[in-house]
């Protein structure tokens, strides 16, 4: 819920309600991972899962939001040591044709400390003491969020004019090279994580879940088609005023 009464004033038939609309095995996918053989795994999922009633698939026929058609911005004061800014750009879910162009491009422009932002806003003009970029990664249309925490003494009005500074060079400019390295380390990184056999448990679920378990071996080729000139005309289509929403956490000490 959005608020704490909405939690006070659940009941137990609620939570109930709940748990047995969506936890239910039809609407699970199940993974097992290890040293395990199938005939194995077919007679403990027949001991364990079997007895239970497989239920139905919920439905989710859920309201699509709206394009944001207007900047929004909200002040908030609060006891904390310094002052931050957030700004929320809509962007697409994961089974969107754009969506890796969004994701490198966020590594681009704010997912490191060799980014553009962090090495010009944190290390050249020291505007913040530390700024990123990060996407929310949801099945639905979520948000890419850039995020940081203003060094004493500088303005919002400042620190807000020097990303924007920022978004325009991206939407002008985007080097073979950047994107390059970018690629690579989302390549590095799935890598490293597959070493990992719950990851790759998780991995071919989440696949499962989307549509097409095969997708744990297709993302990196999607990843490769990316262009330099996606990742600029996506930066355009994106990172506009019109679909900003503004946080300005304003710091009471």
């Amino acid at each position: 819920g959005k608020e704490i009464s909405h939690i006070e004033q659940a009941t137990m038939d609620d939570v109930k309600a709940f748990f047995y609309q969506h936890y239910v095995p039809k609407n699970a996918v199940l993974v097992v991972a290890g040293g395990v053989q199938l005939e194995q795994v077919k007679q403990l999922c027949k001991k364990w899962f079997e007895p239970i009633p497989s239920g139905a698939v919920p439905s989710r026929n859920l309201p699509q939001e709206p394009p944001q058609t207007a900047p929004r911005s909200l002040t908030v004061n609060a006891d904390v040591p310094l002052n931050a800014l957030y700004k929320a750009y809509h962007m697409p879910g994961r089974l969107a044709k754009d969506y890796h162009a969004v994701e490198l491009m966020a590594d681009i422009f704010g997912g490191s400390k060799s980014s553009r932002l962090y090495k010009q806003l944190v290390d050249t003009q020291q505007y913040f003491s530390n700024l990123g970029v990060y996407t929310t990664e949801t099945i639905d249309p979520g948000l890419l969020v850039i995020s940081g925490y203003l060094n004493e003494g500088v303005a919002f009005e400042t620190a807000e004019a020097a990303i924007q500074n920022e978004i325009e060079a991206l939407q002008q400019t985007v080097e073979e090279d950047e994107l390059e390295k970018a690629k690579n380390q989302t390549e590095a990184y799935q890598v490293f994580e597959a070493v990992d056999l719950l990851h790759r448990a998780q991995e071919l679920a989440m696949a499962t879940l989307l549509g097409d378990t095969n997708l744990v071996n297709t993302e990196l080729e999607s990843l490769g088609q990316v262009t330099t000139q996606k990742v600029q005309s996506t930066a355009q289509q994106l990172l506009k005023a019109d679909n900003c929403s503004t946080i300005y956490y304003q710091s009471k000490v």
